[in-house]
């Protein structure tokens, strides 16, 4: 380690800067200097850990996704608030199988709580494609950067085979591995 240390630099990871500093300065805005040093802004919002206890649980609910966060983006920063732009793709097992491409907004406040709006796009592997909105909430990540979620929405198709998810309401809840960039999620419909 630096002997640094203590003005907030640290070797294992790579440097980062120091919080208090930057706040001060102007290069975090304040309140800011705690949340960044937890990662959240270098990491994305809605990322989920791919947690092995998905065994039985296809039996359990009616689509299992996990996803990757591919590219992420800041829309906003203040002083209490972040606001990004996640995409994310995966793959889903349960009552179809095929993958999913979603885009997702969500807004963190400074404790890391945070509220999301998704767009998102299934295709099965044959071919149907079933297509839905949503939103949700979050709550702050544990030390290890998993952070719960759950939210709900609303689902359409033009296939014929699937034609009775059209209107289906669902609700989801799951982890999301702020760390990794992964996520794991249960849905219900």
């Amino acid at each position: 380690m630096y002997s640094s240390e203590k003005s907030g630099y640290r070797k294992r990871g790579g440097n980062r800067c120091n919080s208090t500093s930057a706040a001060e300065s102007g290069a975090i805005p304040p309140g800011w200097a705690t949340f960044a040093l937890k990662g959240y802004i270098a990491n994305s919002l809605f990322t989920k850990s791919m947690s092995k206890k998905s065994s039985g649980a296809a039996a359990r609910h009616s689509l299992i996704i996990r996803s990757k966060v591919m590219s992420s983006r800041i829309l906003d920063i203040s002083s209490d608030s972040l606001t990004m732009e996640m995409n994310e793709n995966g793959t889903i097992a349960g009552k179809y199988t095929g993958t999913q491409l979603a885009t997702v907004v969500g807004t963190i406040d400074q404790y890391g709580s945070s509220s999301w709006q998704g767009k998102f796009m299934h295709m099965t592997n044959k071919g149907d494609m079933v297509v839905a909105i949503g939103h949700g909430t979050s709550k702050p990540s544990s030390k290890k950067g998993i952070a719960i979620i759950g939210g709900e929405g609303v689902m359409w198709t033009r296939s014929q085979t699937l034609s009775n998810l059209n209107g289906s309401k669902w609700k989801c809840e799951g982890e999301s591995n702020m760390i990794k960039g992964s996520s794991l999620i249960y849905v219900d419909f």
